[in-house]
């Protein structure tokens, strides 16, 4: 059964004997426009654990993929804070921000974002820019994601030559071959078919299975089948709501 919708709205699971990987208190978010303020997320709480899958879902404009960029600290809320790993963020500290969003976050979005002309290894190791590891110690450990997410015999080919399915895997391996502590993905799977969009899932179901925890916003309905925790955002707000599925089932998108 569906829970009301409400705001303020606040979204908690158990108790941890850890911080929440991820701790949202009263967020809100507006942007301006030439009529006023225009209000997208009024009041919204939101607790994240360690090793949770959740799925957001909501209609387009309810608000989804503002609350993933502040989640993922790409943007600040108009008020609110965000806590991540237990410690409370300046919204203005950009390095501070930076810094964890380099070394503990990865997103991935339903464009790929890929560098088109580069080598699809050079895309996954794109992200060992923020630290100061050695190439071949980068190398490396693109190559075994290639090969886990079954890309192996595309590393060397340029980025803009792959399927959209095969692109959307790249831009997977990109965001975890850092390994974060929280990925977060928006539509995923959105411009994907059914038999690409399964090899995607597959993906996010073994990032999971290994540790790692995930929001993931979709249209689709079918994919919180794979949540263990499934939230609805509109009008602004949040509202938990019960899965149709066993978690973790296998669906086509």
């Amino acid at each position: 059964m569906t829970s009301q919708i409400k705001n303020p709205c606040s979204i908690f699971c158990g108790s941890s004997a850890s911080p929440p990987i991820l701790h949202l208190t009263n967020i809100s978010k507006s942007y301006p426009s030439p009529a006023g303020p225009v209000e997208v997320l009024r009041a919204v709480n939101l607790q994240v654990d360690a090793g949770e899958f959740i799925v957001i879902t909501g209609p387009s404009g309810s608000g989804k993929t503002t609350l993933l960029s502040i989640a993922g600290l790409l943007d600040a809320p108009t008020a609110g804070t965000v806590a991540f790993a237990g410690q409370t963020l300046p919204p203005n500290d950009e390095e501070t921000l930076r810094d964890i969003r380099s070394r503990h976050v990865g997103m991935i979005f339903q464009r790929f974002h890929l560098l088109e002309h580069r080598s699809v290894v050079e895309n996954v190791m794109f992200r060992y820019r923020y630290l100061p590891h050695g190439r071949a110690d980068a190398r490396q450990r693109a190559l075994a994601l290639l090969d886990q997410f079954g890309l192996a015999d595309t590393a060397d080919r340029p980025a803009r030559v792959l399927s959209a399915g095969e692109r959307q895997r790249v831009a997977i391996a990109r965001a975890v071959v850092l390994p974060p502590k929280l990925l977060l993905a928006d539509e995923p799977t959105g411009s994907l078919d059914p038999a690409a969009a399964d090899r995607v899932m597959d993906c996010f179901r073994n990032l999971h299975a290994q540790g790692i925890t995930v929001i993931f916003v979709t249209h689709n309905l079918a994919l919180r089948a794979f949540a263990t925790r499934h939230l609805r955002c509109a009008e602004g707000g949040l509202a938990e709501e019960s899965n149709v599925e066993s978690p973790m089932s296998k669906v086509s998108a």
